[in-house]
């Protein structure tokens, strides 16, 4: 990106801000919006053309642009190249463990609940479950409580206690959700692309197979081939279509896809878990309080209850609606948490989020202080960043430990990181998860006692190539093969070093140590003088 041109420069940013001030326009945004078309209409009327016409001809090079890009550059993302099964199974482990945790704190809350009892000797097992649970939920409803010292010294330690275990729960339904595979709510499609291929969908479905595209190839400017490029690159899930956004905001099924739709799916979580309490406490317990419960009695003692408020002008009476009062508590209280927290998700980030990173996506005003060097020039990666933290999606703090770690890992200090060098290749992997297995060293681990051996302990970069050579001749794995290798480079005369070689540069060869035993464990590559082809 050209600063000046594409976005604007720190000197074009004040007179943006001018303008916005004086009241010619109502953000930044669209103060640079408005430049930049004066600017084209200027040009335009330099060279004697209609500013409208040469607006619609600057918007078309646009596109053909990216449709291009589209055809010949692979996008700079990593969905699709990787499943990201090992992250999510780091946070199944956090949720399994943080599991762990909270059944020895439940255990322990009990060991604590019957000390307690003993101490205020006039409740029995039911009427202490029924206690606890009260606490540990936050209901709290006031019809059992300390009275004596004692008990109330006890429950100076308990109630805390009990939040801990709650959050603890709580803890682990978070660490569970970020190990399921993320699924966005909406798929995105390049507006201009959209646009575009607004022209080829005729029949206004909003939906495209590749025949349609390639059949509409001359209306974008494409050749045939050069149209099933497009498709397959923009048909990132394999479903065989291009679903187009019809209309902005949130897109599904008919109902719960759509955002009035998901806030009844959750009020509908909310209340059937009440309604539950409610049946129960109409149908089984009706004597409450000494007279019977209406139906809107029932559903407010079951919603001052879920809600953890516990007014205590209606509680359970009977040992039977203690049993279940005291499973409802812990269960309703977690369930109606978790359905308020996915109101809050769906206010700020799907209604007011969603329009802040639209204007943050669409704004360029600040961009041009990622020049630090002064070139004038911005790259991809740089202008990714820079987006990601203004949208407040990552720390710079984390920023510097990734780029401290890619610098560490470049121990050549070339800018890149040499896949079966640097970071183990997908071959390489292969033959460590083969070696971990049936032992509990992690493969991050593997990699760290791997790496000084490479060419011993795992193939070299050179070694692989020959390796999936002889994996296709004898049709066998991979693993299989370099099992092979290994085997016949350890039979070989230690003087037979010629596949050993990994070449370092034009000119240059070294030579890394042979699989031979007689060698020795300690023997130091060779440096061979430069040698002609």
């Amino acid at each position: 990106l050209q600063i000046g041109i594409d976005v604007p420069s720190k000197e074009q940013v004040i007179e943006l801000q001018k303008r916005v001030a004086a009241g010619a326009s109502a953000s930044l945004p669209e103060a640079w919006g408005k430049y930049q078309q004066e600017k084209s209409n200027t040009a335009a009327g330099a060279a004697g053309k209609d500013p409208e016409a040469a607006a619609g001809e600057v918007q078309n090079k646009a596109a053909k642009r990216l449709l291009e890009m589209l055809t010949r550059k692979a996008p700079a993302r990593v969905q699709g190249c990787h499943d990201f099964k090992w992250s999510r199974s780091l946070w199944r482990e956090a949720a399994l463990g943080n599991a762990v945790v909270s059944a020895v704190l439940l255990t322990l809350y009990i060991v604590l609940g019957l000390l307690f009892q003993t101490s205020y000797e006039h409740l029995d097992a039911v009427d202490t479950a029924y206690f606890f649970a009260a606490t540990i939920s936050t209901v709290g409803y006031g019809d059992i409580a300390p009275t004596e010292q004692k008990p109330r010294a006890a429950s100076i330690i308990l109630i805390p206690f009990g939040l801990i275990f709650i959050g603890s729960f709580l803890t682990l339904s978070d660490a569970y959700t970020l190990s399921r595979p993320y699924i966005p709510k909406v798929k995105y499609v390049h507006p201009m692309v959209a646009r575009l291929f607004d022209k080829i969908d005729l029949n206004g479905d909003g939906e495209l197979d590749e025949e349609e595209v390639v059949a509409g190839a001359p209306l974008l400017g494409l050749e045939p081939e050069d149209a099933r490029k497009v498709f397959k690159r923009l048909d990132a899930d394999g479903s065989g279509t291009l679903e187009m956004p019809q209309k902005a905001g949130l897109q599904g099924s008919w109902l719960f896809g759509t955002l009035a739709g998901r806030c009844v799916l959750i009020a509908l979580k909310l209340y059937a878990i009440c309604l539950i309490g409610a049946l129960f406490m109409k149908l089984y317990a009706p004597e409450v309080e000494a007279q019977d419960l209406t139906w809107i009695d029932a559903l407010y003692f079951s919603v001052v209850t879920s809600t953890s408020i516990g007014y205590g002008d209606i509680t359970a009476q009977t040992k039977g609606a203690k049993v279940f009062m005291t499973v409802f508590m812990l269960i309703s209280t977690v369930v109606v948490a978790g359905g308020l927290k996915d109101f809050v998700s769906l206010y700020v980030e799907d209604l007011v989020g969603e329009e802040i990173i639209q204007k943050i996506i669409n704004s360029t005003t600040w961009v041009h202080t990622v020049d630090i060097n002064k070139t004038g020039r911005i790259t991809e990666a740089d202008y990714v960043l820079f987006k990601l933290q203004q949208m407040l999606k990552v720390d710079t703090e984390m920023l510097d430990r990734l780029i401290d770690r890619y610098h560490e890992l470049d121990v050549g200090n070339d800018g890149y990181l040499d896949i079966g060098e640097d970071i183990p290749s997908a071959e390489q992997v292969e033959v460590m998860q083969d070696l971990i297995k049936g032992t509990r060293t992690s493969i991050v681990q593997a990699w760290k006692d791997c790496q000084p051996e490479i060419g011993r302990a795992i193939p070299s970069p050179v070694q692989i190539e020959e390796i999936q050579e002889m994996a296709q001749n004898s049709d066998i794995t991979f693993v299989d093969a370099w099992k092979q290798f290994k085997a016949q480079a350890a039979a070989e005369s230690p003087t037979k070093i010629r596949d050993r070689a990994r070449f370092e540069s034009t000119d240059t060869v070294v030579v890394e140590p042979s699989l031979s035993p007689e060698l020795g464990k300690g023997h130091k590559a060779a440096l061979l003088p430069p040698m002609d082809a």
